[in-house]
């Protein structure tokens, strides 16, 4: 009676799992594009200097997880809820982590 449980659960969580789906929408391409010539400007500067000029390249980059993670997901709402909270939450841990230095704070010594 154990294992019989056991493979329903383990039939059940295989359901539960996002498979990715190959599909191409338009706007994929307009956020590839996008993202991409942020970067066109700085192609054939030979410095990294210039990567803070790369800030508005951040919000196609979240645009292409998103839809990297509507591709996984399909059309599982339950899913895709956790994946895009899930992706939501750790955005905001780094966020966190990193706006002491983001921001020039004074460290404690």
């Amino acid at each position: 009676m154990g294992g019989d449980r056991r493979r329903r659960l383990g039939a059940r969580a295989l359901r539960a799992t996002p498979r990715p789906e190959r599909r191409r929408a338009p706007g994929d391409l307009w956020i590839v594009a996008g993202y991409l010539s942020t970067w066109l400007a700085y192609a054939l500067v030979p410095r990294f200097g210039f990567s803070y000029y790369m800030l508005p390249a951040a919000p196609l980059a979240a645009l292409a997880v998103a839809a990297a993670l509507d591709d996984a997901c399909g059309a599982r709402d339950d899913a895709r809820s956790v994946a895009f909270w899930t992706f939501g939450a750790c955005a905001a841990g780094v966020f966190a982590a990193t706006y002491p230095a983001l921001a020039a704070l004074p460290v404690a010594r």
